[in-house]
């Protein structure tokens, strides 16, 4: 009944069921066969979805791997497709520098535009290139390679495009050319001059400016990439300082141009300094080939050339005289001309100039007058103050660039009466240079003392003069100051009253002497003279010593002396 009951009872809806109620421990006992059996069936499904899980996650690194490497590679490619290309902008020497620390070199500065091809560029040069070289610089743009352009100004800006200001080592008509010398186009290396005798000194100083630019496989640049300046020291203002005033060369060289072949030297008479030295003609180093063939030998620096001194030699035999007590008041009656043994040595004035004392025979250049006075002291005690002058010996400006030494006449030679009496007026043997005309010059303005010549004053650093003599410079004594105070006297008289009258500057006077100096040297028939003046200025404690040569110039008064006046008013207009 109880089971029938049972039987028919039904669940209440939401509840229990009577039999779970009332036992428990069955289901729990039923329940452990088949809970035993799906333990062993889920581990083979968890295996499976753990080997899929481990299989997709393999998967996912080797393929990050892979576009690791696969971006890796297009790297190396690309890299390995860019260079760089650097342009050389500009290269430098060490300067030459005058006083002052004013540069002789680089004085012209030129421009030049560092290109790297684009829209911005391209529009900017094409409107700042004249049209005949438009197809050029297309050329260039197109071509898609960093270059430099010269351009007119250094105020160009664009994208792709930096100018830069560059030195060029020397103008066409550059100042003391034959001083400078030039470099050899092939190495750049100097070739002649200071630039030679001071090759390693500049080349040391020098330095360089370049861009660096990333470009491609083909050469172009890569516009995305900055350039690199290069800078090792381009502006060092390392190099040379010389003695020379830049203005003073460069009012020499103007006023030398009448020469067509001579030299001018202006020679500081306390120091010997060289303050000025020009050679007619010049040559543009620019252009050196051009000068190559040209008949009047424009490569000769020829104040550094040993000529024929004629006259101007006066001053040292009248100086030598004074100082063995010959006085100046000595007086000689000119015929036109004067017997020695059997030669006759003529004047300039064939018709004589009668009685002069020395004074009036330096005034007028009278060579009987001098010649006279040569016999009376002797050849010896003229040779000895020549040498002591210079007279014979090289004037070496830099190491290995010298001067010509001149020529003096052998001991032995002026045992002969003829031989003293043309050494006595300049003639003979007797050859000099400029340098060594200024050096006696400035013996008669210092009071007697042989100065040494000096072209270089030091080395620089930064623009600044690093090495120069510390001692006082003395002049060693070779004359008794009483003995050149008179002959200073009578080379002032010789511009105001005698044969130098066109050497009178505007204003502060002047002193010095002309002479047409015979060479013994023919041409077509007639034979070739040099024409001097070498003088002082001003008249009155004089600062300059200023020494012109004439190249075949004949009459020393007529072609010399308007040089040297140009060149005193010159001095005064500057204020010099």
């Amino acid at each position: 009944m109880n089971s029938a009951v049972e039987k028919g009872r039904k669940p209440v809806p939401g509840g229990k069921s009577c039999g779970a109620v009332s036992h428990p421990a069955r289901w729990g006992m039923l329940g452990r066969g088949p809970s035993s059996q799906s333990e062993r069936r889920i581990p083979m499904h968890r295996r499976l979805l753990l080997f899929f899980c481990t299989l997709i996650l393999c998967f996912s690194l080797l393929v990050s791997r892979l576009a690791d490497i696969a971006s890796q590679t297009t790297l190396l490619a690309a890299a390995g497709q860019q260079s760089a290309t650097v342009l050389q902008v500009a290269e430098t020497r060490g300067t030459i520098y005058v006083r002052k620390m004013r540069p002789l070199t680089g004085i012209r500065t030129d421009y030049v535009a560092a290109v790297l091809p684009g829209d911005q560029s391209a529009d900017l040069l094409m409107r700042h290139t004249p049209e005949a070289q438009r197809t050029a610089l297309l050329d260039r743009l197109t071509g898609g390679k960093p270059f430099l352009w010269p351009v007119d100004s250094g105020d160009l800006y664009a994208r792709g495009v930096e100018v830069f200001p560059v030195e060029q080592r020397y103008l066409d008509r550059q100042p003391a050319v034959h001083l400078i010398g030039q470099l050899d186009p092939a190495t750049g290396q100097g070739a002649s001059g200071l630039e030679l005798a001071y090759d390693s000194l500049l080349s040391a100083a020098g330095g360089s400016l370049q861009m660096r630019y990333f470009t491609n496989a083909l050469g172009r640049g890569v516009s995305n990439t900055p350039a690199e300046k290069i800078d090792t020291g381009y502006r060092s203002g390392a190099g040379l300082v010389l003695t020379l005033d830049r203005e003073l060369q460069q009012l020499v060289e103007q006023a030398a141009q009448p020469l067509e072949r001579g030299a001018v030297v202006v020679m500081d008479p306390q120091t010997g300094d060289l303050l000025a030295c020009a050679s007619v003609p010049a040559f543009n180093p620019n252009n050196p080939a051009a000068s190559m063939n040209d008949p009047d030998l424009p490569f000769l620096n020829r104040a550094f050339c040993a000529y024929s001194v004629g006259s101007t030699f006066k001053l040292l035999t009248a100086a030598t005289a004074l100082e063995q007590g010959i006085p100046a008041t000595r007086t000689y009656e000119c015929r036109g001309a004067i017997e020695v043994l059997d030669q006759t040595f003529h004047c300039h004035n064939l018709n004589g100039h009668g009685l002069l004392d020395m004074q009036g025979a330096i005034e007028h250049s009278c060579n009987p007058y001098f010649i006279s006075l040569a016999l009376g002291i002797g050849g010896a005690p003229l040779l000895y103050k020549a040498q002591q002058l210079g007279f014979g010996t090289a004037f070496e400006a830099a190491p290995g660039f010298s001067s010509y030494t001149g020529t003096l006449p052998d001991p032995r030679e002026l045992t002969a009466p003829a031989a003293t009496a043309n050494f006595g007026f300049g003639q003979g043997s007797l050859t000099a240079t400029p340098v060594q005309i200024a050096c006696l010059v400035s013996a008669m303005v210092n009071g007697g003392g042989a100065v040494t010549p000096r072209l270089v004053a030091g080395s620089a650093t930064d623009g600044t003069l690093l090495t120069e003599p510390t001692a006082v410079y003395s002049p060693r004594q070779v004359f008794l100051p009483e003995a050149t105070a008179q002959v200073r006297e009578m080379m002032i008289a010789v511009v105001e009253e005698g044969s130098g009258t066109n050497a009178m500057p505007a204003r502060g006077g002047a002193g010095g002497k002309t002479a047409s100096a015979q060479t013994g040297q023919y041409v077509d028939g007639e034979e070739i003279v040099h024409a001097w003046f070498a003088g002082f200025y001003p008249a009155e404690s004089p600062r300059f010593v200023i020494v012109v040569l004439c190249e075949g110039g004949e009459s020393g008064g007529d072609r010399a002396c308007p040089i040297f006046r140009d060149i005193a008013d010159g001095i005064a207009a500057l204020g010099l």
